[in-house]
């Protein structure tokens, strides 16, 4: 063992008798640059780690539009070549979120008949949880989204934060980016139910086909009449696996848009009461280490004392030369 690491060794442990044990921390959240997150941003859609507005820590996830109906921001993270687990053995899904208050820039726009309309009105950070289902021996995406609107209309709670529990509220799917499920896609099947990421031509009506993430696994959604045609084709999400999540903003809102989300938590079969998380992020800027107050102190006696140290030092010099 070198000199260097002796005297470190030496240093924590009178840290710890000054100050006590020091705390033992799990880093779970993301930096920026991390390579288990990247950013999936669209014309001038935003995603990125700030300390713009701090939640569990010195920053947050911040995410933004301009108004463009293009605009796209999002940050998604994979679980790789494993899923985390599957959808029906989901226990738990939350994350924290924020918007910030923005007086609209173009309330006359020509597609929105009044402004602003419920939607927009209802509009927090997308999260979308990223599934795969193995559909004759083939891989299938598709997504299932969570916005606020389809579970709650009423507006937004601005400029102060507000913790999420996903697992009570309504999701719609979507497959192939732009085909997403209706309430009477199941009544349009002449059989078992083989998604091939395209709807049949007879089912762009009834509303979204909304459920709750276990509602999803079993077949039970909001609107009864489709969960029991969806019965009888066959239809649910059981066996489809979670291979990633994504958390952000766009497309289609109509002016610009400013939020941050932080403290995401995922886990399956109740690992959220063991401390076992698939994922758990509180997204951060890299840390600056700042002494405790208690090892502050000691630092100063030590120099301080080394300040004596070396006055003795060289006054006994000085004697000595006079001698």
């Amino acid at each position: 063992m070198s000199k260097n690491s002796t005297r470190l060794l030496g240093l924590a442990a009178a840290l710890t008798f000054v100050t006590g044990a020091l705390p033992a921390q799990t880093k779970v959240f993301p930096w920026p640059g991390d390579p288990s997150w990247s950013p999936w941003t669209i014309a001038s859609g935003g995603a990125e780690i700030t300390g713009a507005n701090p939640r569990h820590g010195n920053g947050s996830l911040a995410l933004s539009t301009t108004g463009g109906l293009s605009d796209w921001g999002f940050y998604v993270h994979l679980s790789g070549d494993n899923p985390w687990g599957q959808l029906g053995d989901l226990s738990a899904l939350s994350f924290e979120w924020y918007r910030t208050g923005l007086t609209p820039q173009d309330p006359n726009l020509p597609y929105i008949p009044v402004w602003p309309d419920a939607p927009w009105l209802a509009q927090t950070p997308v999260l979308r949880l990223l599934l795969g289902q193995e559909i004759n021996g083939s891989l299938v995406m598709s997504e299932l989204v969570w916005e606020k609107y389809y579970t709650d209309g009423s507006p937004t709670t601005n400029d102060e934060w507000v913790a999420e529990d996903l697992m009570d509220q309504y999701f719609w799917h979507a497959m192939g980016g732009t085909q997403y499920w209706v309430n009477s896609q199941c009544q349009a099947q002449t059989g078992p139910f083989v998604p091939d990421g395209q709807n049949p031509p007879s089912v762009w009506d009834g509303g979204l086909l909304l459920g709750t993430p276990t509602g999803w696994a079993g077949g039970s959604f909001v609107d009864p009449n489709a969960t029991g045609a969806c019965a009888q084709s066959g239809f649910n999400l059981g066996d489809a696996s979670i291979y990633g999540v994504a958390l952000g903003v766009g497309s289609n809102w109509p002016d610009q848009y400013q939020g941050y989300v932080d403290w995401l938590q995922l886990t399956f079969n109740g690992g959220e009461e063991t401390g076992e998380f698939a994922v758990w992020s509180n997204f951060e800027l890299p840390e600056t280490t700042v002494p405790e107050p208690g090892s502050m102190a000691l630092l100063a006696t030590g120099l301080v004392g080394l300040g004596i140290a070396g006055l003795r030092k060289r006054k006994k010099q000085s004697t000595n030369s006079t001698e």
